[in-house]
């Protein structure tokens, strides 16, 4: 069997006997169907969970940790102090011991203070009375021979103070000072004066203008006993080093030692001896190199101590600096003494200087310039020291000998080098060498003496008023040039002068309210070969914003009497300079602007470079003595020049569109000027401009306005115009109104009439619009444009009494001054109904317009002609309403033409238009009285109807197509009765299925029998009962009990099955043969009936009885769905075989007559016949070639002939098939003959030869008809199991039902020579293989 796939192939085999001696037998037929099923692919997921979190164990572990250290260290402290008690326990000299090496171990903790102690008392004499008493207490009680004595020293302090050698204090944070701090003690027994002597380097603190040590507390404790002669403690400062700056030239120490010394007497008996106090020593310095120095006494203690007992070398001489004696040389006496500075000691410095020279050329002094010292030292005071001249060198000056001197520039150090530095305020790091003096080096020079000038410029306001001067910014440089003509003609020339300095950025200063330019006294040198100039160039007068020009003149192109105009002197004048009525000399002083607020000169000198601006009259000149023109010349202003300040200003301007200026309103100024005085500066008109006013005869509405000289595009429509100004001329406030016309207030009323015709109140009816402006330009042709404003968006109307009311309020629009119009409307006027409404119209129900509510009058209003009442049919047309698609209505609209997106109802415009001709016309339209409209209710609409949706009658009780109006919206119908589940009406039955809600029937009915919903308010809301019209209806079967019988034979039974499936019950059933009934099978002899709601019973039937008809006697009628059995016994079958013989029965009662049918076909002689199911064999031949020899050469055998096989040969064997699908084969094979104890051999063949194939029509019909279609090549089965092809796929089509013949005759066995064993019965089998397809 061939699969392919996605096709699902049956292959059904089946297999016949080969038999070769007598036998007789059928093989049992196999079936397999195979079927493909795709395996299950599983498919699993491996989830990777990593988790990391961190738990507070270490934390906890850690704190324990800590709390355990902690406890640890407590239980040693404890321990300690233990231990501590228990060595106060131990022998004297022992304990002793250990007590010093205590006191050693704790001389770095703060030790309290005992009754008999030292305080602190170095350099501090308010304490030499305490330590005196301190010394004297000390010793005051007995001694036994083994007492133990103990001195507690507390902190101690020893400062130096560092300063000049004339007392200034000198900041030490470049000094260093360090010293060792001992303690000597004596090593008992003391036969030898061995000692030990502990040592601590320390660094003295530096505090600001001191050197300070600080020695730790100490506890120095001696004793006694019969074995010890002598013991002794030192605590001292030794090994004092002091390092000083690079800048120190020399350093020096100063201060002396005090002893207190105190002892107690030799016997037992107590005697005190005060404490004395001796001058002791002088603190010294040794030099060791340039700047390390040791400080020491003179003299010193002189020992003869040994350090250690190992050692010959002593220790020897001890500096007094700071030493606290304490010893007992024998067992009563006790000696304790204190060295120290009893006031501060000193570090004296000399400081190396900086010394400023004032030196000529050949670097002979000179005396200097006024302001500086000959020899003047500055000291050096850091290791980065820089030195700066303490004020600037002048370029020269004058001696008190009356010599000039020229500035040449400056050195540092003893040696003069090629080029002088020319900086004139000399500055420069000191190298600490003896080289970093100051040498300044002038030179003698012919020169004049220029006197101080200064020249002051005042400024007036436009009142007349002086003006703060320091709000006016004045800015120069200080320029110095040299003319290099060798002519007259020529200096005046800019391209003969050049600049040797110019100083930027000078300020001048303001006093006495007047800005100043100062010029010091001066000596200038008078050159051989060449003019100079001095003087104040490029002169910038900068204006706070709020000023708009600055000028010499006042506005009447004059002088105020209180500013006159100074007068000019010249060095070589013998009278002054005076202003005359031509204005030259006050025109040199006039100014121009030079950007945004700054102004300067607007007439300079030519004597200058290019770049460089000089005013005529402020400068100094000394002239080249080889052009003839004097020596200097240089100008002196009597009284300041003073400047007239105009402030910037706003103008308010009153414009129509066009910018021309009108009339303003009422309390308002045409040119009207406020005055800016202050950056920034906010201007605010003065007063609210109003929207409307008239003037000349004309009303003007208010447009907008703007700021400066350029009409923007958008309007600023505040009515009290404010803003910053921005000080650039843009400030002038522009007021732009445009020429109207007043239109009256309009009132329109709109009334609501329900079905029963009465006025309702309309809280819940909305009447909304837009309120817009229209400004319409152009004919209506191409270029023609329309815009919109808005004015008030979603506005309602008003509820007065039971009416809506809009109004167009009292308006002045403002005329076009181009061929257009300017107008108002209410746009998108909209009136909405609740849901419960469905239509408004201007009519009532009846098509006619209510006397009660009348159509209003509607009237034209123009400005150029009469009143015009329109006719009552452009009224109606006017306020026909149109619904939206929102569901709202509006009146009819109109709109500008150009952009139909803003609609608007005629009668709610009002335009003011401009023609061609210049005519100006008002338009507008008024009613006599409120616009009523009549409101139709939405309702639900009840219907009853059947199953394909026509009317039906409707049950008792209901109406079809009553009306129930809704009346909220909220609305809920519900059915005023229950609905039944049956009723007859019209001579019909008819049975409830269902109700629906709105127009569409649904898949499923609403079976409730009450109908009840919200309703939808979208026409969807009626109710529709749905009844079905009851019928009667059944349907019958008949049935054999088998399809193949023995000819002759009875059939069991025929089975007649009725089922009722109408929607009544069936109350008669009769049933008889057909016509069809055939003439082989005999009529029944029994019923054997039995259904629903019926006992089982059993009826003899005669011929006659059958062929008339029988009653079927019914025990109650057959209930809706019930079923009726009518089994048909004691037909007998008689015919051929083969043949198919018919059976046929009607059935009749209270409903259609009903027919049935089967057939039964008679056994085949030869061969079984079967109905298969589905696809299939239905017969298979059975090949016999009873008993055969066995020959010495290949022979072919024929079936055996006998009565009861295949009629003697007079009948063939066939092969009948029968298929569905459109593609079928055939195939056979031959399996291997074999008996008990051997097997033919595979060469062994079963010739079919050539079959002839039919197919049927009407088959298993009494009309069934056999048909040849063709035949096959000829059939060779060979032994091997191979699958022989017989009919190829679609070889033969149109029928399902195909037979091949196979020729009795035809049919052989091919046995190979010498193949078989006498005796044996051989048995092969035949598969049959029928492969289909769609």
């Amino acid at each position: 069997m061939k699969q392919t796939k996605w096709q699902r192939l049956a292959t059904i085999g089946l297999c016949s006997s080969l038999v070769i001696n007598a036998f007789s037998g059928v093989t049992a037929v196999a079936e397999t169907i195979t079927i493909e099923s795709s395996p299950t692919v599983a498919s699993s997921a491996k989830e990777a969970t990593s988790a990391s979190s961190a738990t507070p164990e270490s934390t906890e572990s850690s704190q324990e940790t800590t709390e355990t250290s902690r406890e640890e260290v407590t239980q040693e402290t404890e321990k300690q102090a233990e231990v501590a008690a228990e060595k106060k326990e131990a022998p004297p000299v022992k304990a002793e011991q250990e007590k010093a090496e205590a006191a050693e171990e704790n001389q770095s903790n703060s030790v309290p203070l005992p009754v008999n102690g030292l305080r602190s008392i170095v350099g501090n004499t308010d304490n030499y009375s305490l330590i005196y008493d301190e010394l004297a207490n000390f010793l005051n009680r007995p001694r036994v021979n083994s007492d133990e004595v103990a001195l507690s020293v507390p902190e101690l302090n020893l400062g130096f103070n560092v300063e000049e050698t004339n007392g200034t204090p000198v900041n030490a944070k470049d000094f260093n000072l360090s010293a060792s701090i001992n303690f000597l003690q004596s090593i008992p027994p003391n036969s030898s004066n061995a000692v030990t002597i502990d040592r601590e380097n320390v660094l003295a603190t530096k505090e600001s203008n001191s050197l300070n040590f600080k020695l730790p507390s100490k506890t120095i404790v001696t004793y006694s006993d019969p074995y010890v002669n002598h013991s002794f403690n030192f605590y001292y400062l030794d090994k004092m080093n002091l390092t000083v700056p690079k800048y120190v030239n020399s350093v020096d120490v100063s201060g002396g030692i005090n002893q207190l010394l105190s002892r107690t007497g030799s016997a037992h008996v107590l005697q005190l001896i005060n404490p004395s106090e001796t001058s002791i020593a002088q603190i010294t310095m040794t030099k060791i190199n340039d700047l390390t120095f040791s400080l020491s006494t003179n003299p010193g203690m002189l020992t003869h101590f040994y350090e250690n007992a190992q050692t010959v070398q002593t220790v020897g001489t001890l500096p007094y600096l700071l030493m606290i004696g304490y010893s007992r040389p024998n067992l009563i006496s006790l000696t304790a003494s204190v060295a120290f500075p009893k006031t501060s000691p000193k570090i004296i410095v000399d400081l190396k200087k900086v010394t400023e020279n004032f030196v000529d050329a050949t670097g002979a002094k000179i005396t200097p310039p006024t302001g500086f010292t000959q020899g003047q030292q500055t000291s050096i005071t850091s290791n980065d020291f820089t030195y700066t001249s303490a004020k600037a060198l002048p370029d020269t000056y004058k001696a008190s000998n009356g010599k000039t001197y020229k500035f040449k520039g400056w050195y540092k150090g003893k040696t003069k080098p090629n080029t002088l530095t020319t900086t004139k305020a000399p500055s420069y790091a000191v190298t600490y060498d003896d080289n970093d003096d100051l040498n300044v080096v002038y030179e003698e020079i012919e020169a004049f003496d220029f006197p101080a000038l200064t020249y002051q410029f005042g400024f007036v306001d436009e009142s007349g008023k002086r003006v703060d001067a320091s709000t006016i910014k004045l800015t120069y440089d200080n320029w110095h040039g040299e003319g290099l003509a060798t002519n007259s003609a020529d200096s005046n020339k800019p391209d003969y002068w050049k600049t040797v300095s110019l100083e930027k950025g000078q300020v001048a200063p303001t006093k006495n309210n007047l800005k100043e330019i100062a010029y010091p006294a001066q000596s200038l040198e008078i050159l051989s070969d060449r003019s100079t100039q001095h003087s104040a160039a490029n002169l910038t007068f900068t204006l706070p914003n709020y000023y708009e020009k600055i000028s010499v003149y006042n506005k009447s192109g004059t002088f105020d009497i209180a500013y006159p105009f100074p007068n000019i002197q010249g060095n070589n004048y013998s009278e002054p300079i005076v202003e005359g009525e031509n204005k030259l000399l006050s025109r040199n002083f006039e100014l121009k602007n030079n950007g945004r607020q700054s102004f300067i000169f607007n007439r300079t000198i030519t004597a200058a470079p290019i770049d460089i601006q000089v005013p005529s009259y402020l400068r100094k000149v000394v002239h080249n003595p080889n052009l003839g023109a004097g020596v200097v010349t240089y100008l002196t202003i009597d009284k300041p020049v003073y400047y007239y300040l105009t402030n910037r200003k706003v103008t308010e301007n009153f414009v129509d569109t066009n910018g021309t200026k009108i009339a303003p309103p009422t309390g308002f100024t045409q040119g009207k000027q406020t005055v800016i005085n202050s950056d920034p500066y906010t201007f605010k008109q003065s007063g609210t401009l109003p929207d409307t006013y008239q003037a000349d005869g004309k009303t003007y509405k208010f447009k907008g306005w703007y700021k400066g000289k350029v009409i923007p595009n958008t309007l600023t429509t505040t009515k009290a115009p404010s803003y910053a100004v921005t000080y650039d001329g843009n400030d002038d406030l522009n007021v732009v109104y445009e020429e109207a016309t007043e239109f009256p207030e309009e009132t329109y009323q709109f009334g609501f009439v329900n079905e029963a015709g009465q006025l309702v109140n309309p809280d819940d009816i909305n009447l909304t619009y837009d309120y817009k402006s229209i400004v319409y330009r152009g004919t209506g042709a191409a270029g023609s444009t329309v815009s919109f404003g808005t004015i008030a968006n979603n506005q309602s109307g008003v509820k007065v009494g039971n009416l809506r009311q809009v109004t167009l309020p009292a308006k002045n629009i403002a005329q076009p001054t181009v061929v257009g119009w300017n107008g108002e409307a209410f746009a998108n006027f909209s009136i909405k109904l609740p849901k419960y409404y469905k239509s408004l119209n201007l009519y009532d129900k009846t098509g006619k317009i209510d006397p009660k509510y009348p159509l209003p009058v509607k009237t034209t209003v123009s400005s150029v002609s009469n009143d015009t009442v329109q006719p009552e049919a452009n009224v109606i047309a006017e306020l026909t309403l149109t619904q939206r698609a929102d569901g709202s209505f509006t009146p009819r609209e109109i709109y500008s033409g150009i952009d139909s997106s803003v609609r608007y109802p005629p009668f709610l415009r009002r335009t003011v238009s401009y023609s061609s001709s210049g005519s100006i016309t008002a338009l507008y339209q008024t009613i006599s009285g409120p616009v009523y409209y009549h409101l139709t209710n939405r309702k639900v609409t009840e219907n009853f109807v059947n199953t394909s949706g026509a009317k039906i009658t409707p049950p008792a009780g209901f109406t079809q197509g009553n009306q129930i109006p809704m009346t909220s919206n909220t609305f809920k119908y519900t059915s005023a009765k229950a609905l039944p589940a049956s009723y007859s009406a019209g001579g019909k039955t008819y049975v409830f299925q269902g109700w629906y809600k709105g127009k569409t029937k649904p898949n499923t009915l609403t079976t409730s029998t009450t109908p009840a919903y919200n309703t939808t308010f979208d026409d969807n809301d009626d109710m529709t009962a749905v009844y079905k019209e009851a019928s009667i209806s059944a349907n019958l079967t008949m049935r054999g009990a088998v399809d193949v019988i023995d000819n002759g034979a009875a059939m069991e039974y025929w089975e007649v099955l009725l089922k009722n499936t109408g929607e009544a019950p069936l109350t008669s059933v009769k049933i008889k043969p057909t016509t069809d009934w055939a003439a082989g099978m005999s009529t029944p002899t029994e019923l054997f009936i039995l259904g629903t709601g019926q006992n089982t019973k059993v009826r003899p039937i005669t011929k006659e009885q059958w062929e008339a008809g029988f009653e079927i006697p019914l025990d109650s009628s057959l209930p809706v769905g019930g079923q009726l059995t009518i089994n048909l016994l004691g037909t007998k079958v008689t015919g051929q075989p083969n043949q198919v013989l018919k059976v046929a029965v009607e059935v009749t009662g209270d409903f259609n007559k009903l027919t049935a049918s089967d057939t039964v076909r008679i056994k085949d002689l030869d061969q079984e016949t079967k109905e298969p199911t589905g696809e299939g064999f239905i017969s298979v031949p059975t090949f016999n070639f009873g008993q055969v020899g066995v020959a010495g050469s290949t022979q072919q055998h024929s079936l055996k002939k006998a009565a009861d096989y295949y009629g003697n040969g007079t009948r063939n064997p066939y092969l009948r098939i029968k298929k569905t699908q459109p593609n079928w084969s055939l195939t056979a094979q031959l399996s291997q003959p074999k008996s008990a104890t051997d097997s033919l051999p595979t060469a062994t063949r079963l010739l079919l030869g050539a079959a002839p194939v039919s197919s049927f029509s009407n088959y298993n019909q009494p009309t069934e008809l056999k048909n040849a279609v063709g035949t096959t090549s000829a059939i060779s089965l060979n032994a091997n199991n191979t699958a022989t092809r017989i009919i190829a796929n679609q070889q033969f089509t149109g029928s399902n039902i195909y037979q091949l013949d196979f020729t009795f005759n035809n049919v052989k066995l091919e046995v190979p020579a010498n193949q078989g064993v006498k005796g044996q019965q051989y048995q092969a089998a035949v598969t049959w293989n029928l492969v289909t397809g769609p």
